[in-house]
């Protein structure tokens, strides 16, 4: 496979997942990671999960997304009267918080439980284009905030997909996003584990790279795509955030019970005692139409560039 951000066609295989029957590539030239499995946005293994699999349901899911609008406004400023749009907005749990901050909200998710749960539950008539659609770009520069939580690493096309949110970005207004990224110590120890066992054991990097999450970042190479884009970083940092409780990521990889949950135990008690960061969270500033002007003439002195 072709590298998905530099086009690189010499990828090398590092990881083989032999459980997963998944192999993990990465660039030579980039150092871009990502699993062989190209991913089908059309059929979501998200997708049919039915209500129970909808994140939003879980109340603890749900505040987080008030600490996220409170450092919004930290960073950036109120975020009353101005329109955000969420891409991957899962059952809406985000926008209700930005609704509630007085934000006008729109959203674009493409599993139809997720939307159903929107709709039913939230109120809210989220969109099923993806974001490449022409109807988004003819929409381009529209919004003053733009998030994605969660999203870059289930794309099939993460750069395209990262170009496409910008473009959506209004002078002046700022793309949010959280990832997660593979300079963790989360990942190291994955690593170090599937090397040390010579393979055998997987269970880490099984739940990183898999079907599901077609590629993980290294979050210098995100940072600097986003800044090679023209966008500035006003909060760029590593955190600790686990979407599902510790036992399920071991069902997820083969674990039967009881044995997921002794090792769910295990890993809620190991993270508890030494935190471990696995994710990005960034708010990064469009300039606006007269910070790129004074960008490119002090790039250019003839203001040609």
């Amino acid at each position: 496979m072709k590298c998905k951000i530099c086009g690189n066609a010499d990828t090398r295989v590092i990881y083989q997942l032999t459980k997963s029957d998944l192999n993990v590539l990465r660039c030579p030239i980039c150092g871009f990671t990502f699993s062989e499995y190209q991913g089908d946005e059309k059929n979501l293994a998200s997708d049919g999960h039915g209500p129970q699999g909808v994140l939003d349901v879980d109340p603890n899911y749900c505040r987080k997304f008030q600490g996220r609008v409170q450092l919004y406004e930290k960073v950036c400023g109120p975020l009353r009267g101005k329109s955000v749009l969420d891409v991957g907005a899962g059952g809406g749990a985000w926008l209700m918080a930005a609704l509630g901050a007085g934000a006008a909200v729109e959203g674009i998710e493409l599993c139809q439980d997720c939307r159903s749960y929107a709709r039913d539950v939230n109120r809210l008539a989220l969109d099923d284009r993806p974001v490449h659609d022409p109807y988004w770009r003819s929409r381009a520069g529209q919004f003053d905030v733009v998030t994605s939580w969660d999203v870059l690493e289930h794309v099939p096309d993460p750069r395209g997909f990262l170009l496409d949110c910008i473009s959506l970005v209004a002078p002046g207004g700022h793309l949010l996003f959280s990832t997660p990224v593979r300079d963790t110590k989360l990942d190291s120890l994955g690593i170090l584990l599937y090397h040390c066992t010579f393979g055998r054991v997987q269970f880490i990097l099984r739940n990183r790279y898999s079907r599901v999450h077609l590629q993980i970042f290294h979050s210098d190479q995100l940072k600097s795509l986003l800044v090679e884009k023209g966008l500035r970083p006003m909060y760029y940092r590593a955190f600790q955030e686990f979407s599902f409780p510790m036992k399920q990521y071991f069902v997820n990889v083969g674990f039967r019970r009881p044995g997921a949950d002794l090792m769910g135990r295990l890993a809620s008690w190991t993270i508890g005692v030494l935190p471990i960061e696995n994710k990005i969270m960034g708010i990064f500033a469009n300039p606006s139409t007269a910070e790129a002007e004074n960008h490119s003439q002090k790039r250019s002195p003839s203001g040609i560039g």
